[in-house]
């Protein structure tokens, strides 16, 4: 097998396998698959973020986020006395 055959094969195989990805994508939302999008918007709404997509049909597909992870604080340390020695505090959250 040349070199150039070889390559080929594997570029081959490589689109089949994005390929089959992206039907698996395709799959998960199977309403929304083809349609041409009239506007896309974002928003938040007591700490969840709205994302929502409206199609030219006027169907819209909408998706909810809320944050599960707050960040707290940023700091560095020395640790090399086994007690945390905070050198700098980037960031600590104030309640």
């Amino acid at each position: 097998m040349t070199t150039r055959t070889h390559r080929k094969k594997k570029l081959d195989a490589l689109d089949k396998r994005i390929e089959q990805k992206y039907d698996r994508f395709r799959k998960m939302y199977p309403e929304i698959r083809g349609k041409k999008v009239d506007f896309v918007k974002h928003w938040m709404e007591e700490g969840i973020l709205f994302f929502g997509i409206r199609f030219m049909d006027g169907t819209n597909f909408c998706v909810q986020y809320e944050p599960t992870a707050e960040l707290t604080g940023i700091d560095y340390s020395d640790m090399r006395t086994g007690d945390t020695v905070i050198l700098k505090e980037y960031f600590r959250r104030r309640d």
